[in-house]
């Protein structure tokens, strides 16, 4: 999820290894969105960055560890093709996302920043619906999952469980379940997300 960012990233990284050099994220982040809209990839932790310059508005040290069920269809979206018409309306809605999520990492709550990731899913509905995030969000409880996350331009899905053994065998089973339920989908897959360097 955000693998456009990924390989841009990736480039630019072998680029400044060949000549001997480690660029700050910073930079990174506007050489990056010299190419396209870039995340925040290149900056440690989570960021919240400005899609089209690649400057950090937010960082956060600490983060969850999830386990996923990932959700990859065949769809593929452009990025830059997507209008956001009417964003500013919004804005109250994600002022009070990143709110909920700053509470969420300051008592390192697994579930609370499931809960934000889902409510963020929701908002990028209104400009891309995701039809398989549509469909789970009513059956979290039923899955077992703390909630969803969509990305790569709204086209994959994930249901996020918590990194520990019941989450890791709960994720399993929905992976399998899942499966046999959307037999369109490219791939149905359970990932991790990377440990946190930061513990809580």
């Amino acid at each position: 999820m955000g693998s456009s960012t990924a390989d841009v990233l990736a480039g630019i990284r072998a680029v400044a290894n060949a000549v001997g050099e480690i660029l700050p994220p910073e930079i990174e982040g506007k050489l990056a969105t010299d190419v396209e809209s870039s995340d925040g990839t290149m900056y440690p932790g989570i960021a919240a960055v400005n899609q089209k310059t690649g400057v950090a508005i937010r960082e956060w040290p600490w983060y969850p560890e999830f386990v996923i069920v990932m959700l990859v269809p065949h769809d593929t979206v452009l990025t830059e093709a997507i209008r956001f018409d009417g964003k500013e309306e919004l804005a109250p809605d994600y002022q009070a996302l990143l709110a909920a999520f700053d509470a969420a990492v300051a008592a390192r709550s697994i579930s609370d920043f499931a809960m934000t990731s889902t409510r963020g899913a929701d908002l990028n509905a209104k400009y891309l619906v995701n039809p398989y995030a549509k469909m789970l969000t009513n059956r979290l409880d039923e899955l077992g999952a703390l909630g969803l996350n969509v990305g790569h331009t709204g086209t994959v899905c994930g249901l996020l469980y918590p990194n520990t053994q019941p989450g890791q065998e709960r994720a399993s089973e929905v992976c399998f379940e899942v499966s046999q339920w959307f037999t369109q989908l490219k791939d149905v897959k359970v990932v991790t997300t990377p440990q946190c360097p930061q513990k809580a």
